[in-house]
């Protein structure tokens, strides 16, 4: 007796190769909003340029492979790695902006200082969508609201301190 042929049918190696295509297909994303700094990159090596941001009042060293954009007339400001991942942002928020999914909803971790004055570090998951980024911000009051400097990892390296190192608030004239 023959038995009866359908599309429905599947080899086991059919369905293994599937179930890879699948979990590759899950993963893929996931793992690409995981930035890991830059764990093996040389600060020397790095060709910095400043950034000057007056909707705000600041300026930032940054590595030249960065491009800003800016958002809400220049009081968003968020760096992109070689024109392709956000590594970096730059917000000033009002205190009652919980909305944005940045660090106004979440508990501070601990404390900092940003040029020169004290502020609180958040350590949580940024949602854009479905999929969710590690952000470490350091978040200082300044002009009435809140000044966060975030970057898109939690592995701060030798590169992310020369950048927090070197932010400066400015008086505009």
């Amino acid at each position: 007796m023959n038995k009866p042929t359908s599309l429905f049918l599947f080899s086991n190696e059919s369905i293994r190769l599937k179930l890879r295509l699948i979990l590759i297909l899950i993963l893929a994303p996931i793992s690409g909003c995981i930035s890991q700094g830059h764990a093996n990159t040389n600060t020397d090596s790095i060709r910095w340029i400043l950034y000057r941001n007056e909707a705000i009042g600041f300026e930032i060293k940054i590595p030249d492979i960065y491009k800003p954009t800016e958002w809400q007339n220049g009081t968003d400001v968020s760096f992109r790695r070689n024109g392709e991942e956000i590594v970096l942002l730059v917000r000033w928020v009002k205190d009652d902006d919980t909305s944005s999914g940045i660090w106004m909803s979440q508990e501070s971790n601990g404390t900092c200082t940003l040029f020169g004055q004290s502020g609180k570090t958040y350590d949580y998951v940024h949602y854009d969508g479905f999929s969710g980024i590690r952000t470490r911000s350091w978040v200082i009051p300044y002009g009435g609201r809140e000044l966060g400097v975030e970057f898109r990892t939690l592995n701060i390296t030798k590169v992310e301190k020369q950048i927090l190192d070197s932010f400066r608030l400015i008086t505009l004239e």
